[in-house]
């Protein structure tokens, strides 16, 4: 009770310093001509803001440490911000939101260059994705979660396609959402993920049977009906589940009757990837679930297998290559993620615990914040 008093007495704050603060100038520092607006949120760059443990917080970092170095004075402006823009003074607009998209609708400067930075799927794409969840929702539970949905507004979509590069966090299945939708110039890059701890990865047999869902919001969407529909049908495997459990209150409800009868799911809710909860959760379970129907790439598996070694299985939508280090169901369904589990318990202990290492190593060496920064520095060199 107290870890939810918190969180929404922080989230409550987020929002009054968002709609305060959603404009910082010069924000680095920087005199000079060359002018730059990032639209991203300014939480990030507020003098006294505890850092996020989000990859969010070290991608912005990145973004405006590699502007700093091209000689850009750097405003930020909330992407959610509707507000009149003097777009005027700017030669490169980068980032995501209305503020990319008032600018084509508003504004006559045309040597503006404007790089969309895109932490998921192309807008359009990710919408009509989380809608069929929708659909396929309602007409099994009744229920209409509007509240577990990824809904991107459509203004966000078409800057998108309107923009001169789209630099997107995910891999060639994310880069297609772009290219399907109109964007010419997509360049895709695997963003950083945190590292707080080390594991022993010792496969055992109990280890096998113990299945980790980590996310954040939009449980709908990134699949957990799916999932729970699994587990409540096979009791002799264990779920442990973490991210904003105590809201959209809607979803839960439609489970509320079967999961107070489930002995083998256990809601854990928003867990600190620094904290001892963390590591022992990383210690007790041996695979990670994700039948999201869209994203970018998704740091939340990145964080669980790069501190843990923990076996993804995880649909193509996940931005991962997870056929190089895991078990990837053919599509989002009930049965494509039952043929994918039972492959992965048909797998012997000793083969899983040589692609658990295997897993570990490919992401603490393919997703590294020095990595990402040098691909967010000669992007930014060659259009400057």
């Amino acid at each position: 009770m107290k870890r939810r008093i918190s969180m929404l007495i922080a989230n409550i704050k987020n929002f009054i310093l968002e709609k305060i603060f959603f404009k910082i100038s010069n924000v680095n520092k920087v005199k000079g001509n060359h002018k730059a607006l990032l639209s991203y949120s300014v939480l990030h760059f507020l003098k006294g803001r505890k850092k996020y443990i989000h990859p969010n917080s070290i991608e912005s970092q990145v973004l405006m440490n590699s502007l700093t170095t091209q000689g850009y004075s750097v405003d930020v402006v909330n992407e959610v911000y509707k507000g009149k823009i003097d777009y005027s003074k700017y030669q490169l607009i980068i980032g995501e939101g209305y503020p990319l998209f008032n600018y084509f609708k508003y504004s006559n400067k045309k040597d503006c260059r404007i790089i969309y930075y895109a932490s998921g799927s192309h807008p359009l794409f990710q919408t009509q994705k989380s809608i069929c969840r929708l659909a396929h929702f309602y007409l099994k539970q009744k229920c209409n979660a509007l509240s577990s949905l990824r809904i991107v507004p459509n203004e966000w979509g078409i800057a998108a396609s309107l923009s001169d590069t789209c630099l997107i966090i995910g891999n060639d299945f994310t880069k297609n959402t772009f290219l399907q939708n109109g964007c010419k110039n997509v360049i895709s890059i695997n963003p950083p993920f945190f590292k707080t701890c080390d594991i022993e990865i010792l496969f055992t047999e109990k280890r096998k049977k113990n299945f980790l869902w980590f996310g954040s919001y939009g449980f709908l969407h990134k699949g957990l009906d799916i999932v729970l529909d699994y587990f409540l049908a096979h009791s002799d495997l264990e779920l442990y589940i973490c991210g904003y459990t105590d809201r959209e209150n809607e979803f839960w409800t439609a489970y509320s009757d079967d999961l107070k009868k489930a002995k083998n799911i256990h809601i854990i809710g928003f867990i600190d990837v620094r904290s001892i909860e963390f590591k022992n959760l990383l210690i007790l379970c041996g695979a990670v679930i994700l039948i999201s129907a869209s994203e970018g790439c998704s740091t939340a598996l990145l964080t669980v297998i790069g501190n843990g070694g923990l076996i993804p299985i995880a649909t193509k939508e996940s931005g991962i290559d997870i056929m190089k280090i895991g078990f990837q169901p053919e599509d989002d369904s009930f049965n494509a993620l039952n043929d994918a589990i039972c492959k992965y318990l048909n797998t012997s202990v000793k083969e899983l615990n040589l692609m658990s290492l295997s897993a570990y190593a490919y992401v603490n060496s393919v997703y590294t914040k020095d990595g990402f920064t040098n691909k967010i520095a000669s992007v930014l060199k060659e259009d400057h």
